[in-house]
């Protein structure tokens, strides 16, 4: 019996498969989709000089039968890509095989349940709002994985993640896995790091002939972070609406961009029906930015400082409490960035001390008591937990994962450890002798 059943299970499947592949191409329909992609192109891409070119190269290639034997929709879409792209690179440009893509568009039936599944996916990714954190030193980091369309919820989230980070000295917005979204919600955030409305962007659109024109809102009636130090992550799978608040703001000298260079996506894109199940996503507008009269399109954003994708966030924070250390003046601020600056080079930049040092490093210190086991120094006071110890500097350790107090050995001039000094966060210091 369950031979049988998995025999029919097999043959239903099979014939699933076959079904699915039934549509093949012609010479007719080759030529349909190959023409009038080449016809929508020259009528609608957002270079007309460049719409040409691709144009004529399609049909070209169709007259000299370069598309003679494909047969499968989904490699003429490919190979049509190839080509269109061989003359001229866009980041948005493709065509795909998506039959009923047009259908499901335009169908009604059912839409409520769509918008509404949607909207849940929208809220399941916290509207691209992923992570808000409070970083040592009073560092705000906010990581943005996406610009959901902007809406009472997508403005709410904002606001919450922003309000979040509303004390801190400086802001991190890490974009690194961003592939872009809603320009309106680009608008939107933009409008909280500005102290007044800024032209930050235009699109031309070709079919229309116009320009529009992109203003900042200033929305400091929650939040201001008009004043403050913001700091861009960015990475190659920075893309689209993504790679223009990026640009937007370091036009404007507004933030300071870490990593490495944008994707180089910058133009609108909307669906166009090529026949026979194929879709080309054709850019028709692009961004003209009121400071360089151009965008970012195949040149992509091109950081102030350049990093690897996995060492950005470690270069932006050193950095930032390297320029407050560097400009603040108070006393009791400028004890609490050191301290932290101390923490995260733990972190980040993590140092070995000698093995002969260690065992050096090791005695009696009135009522502690360092020792060396297994390659590593602990430290215990009497009737108080354990710590491994970590390397700050040469002579200078912390607690693993206690940040409340470091610890110096000091040297006579014959290199012998004579004493024990305790720094606390609270700026106590304490003195303790070798006894052993």
């Amino acid at each position: 019996m369950n031979k049988l059943f998995s025999f029919f299970f097999i043959l239903l499947f099979s014939q699933k498969i076959i079904c699915q592949n039934t549509y093949f191409l012609n010479s007719k329909t080759r030529s349909e989709i190959v023409n009038t992609t080449a016809d929508l192109l020259k009528a609608s891409y957002v270079f007309s000089d460049k719409a040409i070119k691709m144009s004529e190269s399609l049909k070209n290639n169709l007259k000299k039968g370069k598309y003679n034997k494909i047969t499968d929709p989904v490699q003429l879409a490919d190979i049509l890509t190839t080509d269109v792209l061989a003359i001229n690179k866009d980041g948005h440009l493709r065509l795909e095989y998506n039959p009923g893509f047009f259908t499901r568009q335009q169908d009604t039936t059912g839409e409520d349940q769509r918008e509404l599944q949607q909207q849940k996916r929208d809220l399941a990714r916290n509207y691209g709002f992923k992570k808000t954190e409070i970083l040592y030193g009073n560092i705000g980091y906010l990581e943005l994985s996406g610009f959901h369309a902007l809406s009472k919820r997508s403005k709410d989230a904002a606001l919450a993640s922003l309000k979040f980070l509303s004390n801190t000295k400086a802001i991190i917005i890490d974009m690194r896995i961003n592939g872009g979204g809603s320009p309106e919600m680009v608008r939107h955030l933009l409008g909280y790091f500005f102290d007044k409305e800024t032209h930050i962007n235009d699109f031309y659109n070709r079919q229309t002939n116009k320009v529009t024109e992109n203003w900042t809102r200033v929305d400091t009636s929650q939040v201001n972070f008009t004043k403050m130090p913001l700091y861009i992550l960015a990475s190659d799978k920075t893309a689209s609406a993504a790679e223009e608040f990026c640009y937007d703001l370091q036009n404007q000298h507004r933030a300071i961009i870490i990593g490495n260079t944008t994707a180089g996506a910058a133009h609108p894109t909307m669906e166009l029906d090529a026949t026979n199940g194929i879709v080309l996503f054709n850019p028709y507008a692009r961004a003209i930015n009121p400071v360089t009269k151009t965008n970012w399109e195949g040149i992509g954003v091109k950081p102030e400082i350049n990093s690897t994708s996995e060492k950005a966030l470690e270069t932006a924070h050193l950095k930032i409490l390297d320029e407050l250390i560097l400009n603040t003046k108070d006393a009791t601020d400028l004890f609490d960035l050191k301290w932290y600056l101390d923490i995260t080079k733990c972190i980040y930049l993590p140092q070995q001390t000698d093995t002969l040092i260690l065992k050096k490093y090791a005695g009696v210190f009135g009522e502690r008591t360092i020792t060396y086991e297994n390659g590593k120094l602990f430290y215990q006071r009497i009737n108080k937990p354990k710590f491994e110890m970590e390397t700050i500097s040469p002579g200078l350790m912390k607690a693993k994962n206690n940040n409340f107090f470091k610890v110096e050995f000091v040297t006579s001039a014959s290199l012998e450890v004579t004493d024990m000094k305790i720094y606390y966060q609270d700026n106590r210091v304490e003195t303790a002798k070798r006894s052993n």
